[in-house]
């Protein structure tokens, strides 16, 4: 078979192969979520390291096999490299995802899997497959494209949609309410009240959140006549005053209703701050959240850049 022609079977067989090993993660990911349900530990980890090596064996054996069947010189080198590059291709994902969690944009497994195969392919036709090393230089030299491509891409990205976000705060008209606390990261925003009233989201170390929302009296829960004690008469809430904070606690178990701390920063300004828990085990007691609020204050140097980029760098991409 000429080399050109060994082209057509190693891009029929090495492409869909890629793809279908660039799965494997993500297939027995979701295969060992009813075996652990906690979702991670090492049992899991060991698991899911066994699955792939099994799948990644198989899969070598019927490629090597499907490429000689085919007339592909040296089936068992072809096969391995393409292995290689569907391998190499979520193994980057995976160290990118752990070495730098908050990624703008990625190439992603299956279409760098897919490339890197077809390169692979055109050049095994036209080496033969007899000078490894060329092939060891394309994967090293893709691994380090992609890498390039997504860092600058993704710099554009986060740059653009820090510059955007950095705007929208800037243009809020009104005073807005911090929390001024070191262990507490800002981690969201958000404007409601038709834009009139602005909400962060707190997160501490150990990853309870708490939602701030501040506004001018006319738009702080929609402009109601007395915001501080707002729902204090429904049958199952409470509600407490001390030091000028109103505490609002619901008394019925399993309620989702979260406690809610108001205050008035200052004439005709009010701020509420609300659990946000992720799970029960992160719910802010009445006491800590009452505690938290006497940190509020309204944020007079008005560096909203800063808050920006706080929330960026927790950005859900």
């Amino acid at each position: 078979m000429t080399r050109t022609a060994q082209v057509l079977p190693l891009l029929l067989c090495g492409v869909p192969y890629a793809l279908g090993l660039a799965l494997v993660p993500t297939v027995l990911s979701w295969s060992l979520d009813a075996l652990f349900p906690s979702g991670d530990g090492i049992g899991r980890d060991l698991a899911l390291l066994a699955g792939a090596v099994v799948c990644v064996s198989a899969g070598l054996l019927l490629l090597t096999a499907l490429l000689r069947g085919s007339g592909v010189t040296r089936p068992t080198t072809a096969a391995g490299f393409l292995t290689a590059a569907a391998v190499a291709a979520w193994i980057q994902t995976a160290v990118t995802d752990h070495v730098a969690p908050v990624v703008p944009w990625s190439v992603g497994t299956w279409v760098a899997a897919a490339l890197t195969a077809a390169v692979v392919a055109v050049v095994l036709a036209a080496t033969d497959g007899r000078r490894p090393w060329i092939l060891v230089c394309v994967l090293v030299g893709l691994l380090l494209l992609r890498a390039g491509a997504e860092g600058v891409i993704g710099a554009q990205i986060h740059d653009r949609t820090l510059r955007a976000t950095e705007a929208t705060y800037a243009a809020y008209p009104h005073d807005i309410a911090v929390l001024d606390d070191p262990a507490w990261e800002a981690v969201g925003t958000r404007l409601t009240e038709a834009g009139h009233a602005f909400t962060i989201t707190y997160e501490d170390g150990s990853g309870r959140r708490v939602v701030l929302t501040s506004a001018p009296a006319e738009f702080f829960l929609g402009g109601r006549p007395d915001p501080l004690r707002y729902g204090c008469d429904a049958g199952s809430t409470t509600c407490e005053e001390s030091r000028g904070v109103v505490l609002l606690a619901s008394d019925s178990d399993g309620t989702d209703a979260p406690d809610l701390a108001r205050t008035e920063l200052a004439s005709g300004f009010y701020a509420e701050l609300a659990t946000a828990p992720l799970a029960p085990d992160e719910l802010l007691s009445a006491d800590e959240l009452l505690l938290l609020s006497d940190r509020i204050e309204v944020d007079e140097d008005g560096d909203r850049e800063a808050l920006a980029r706080d929330v960026m760098a927790h950005h859900d991409w």
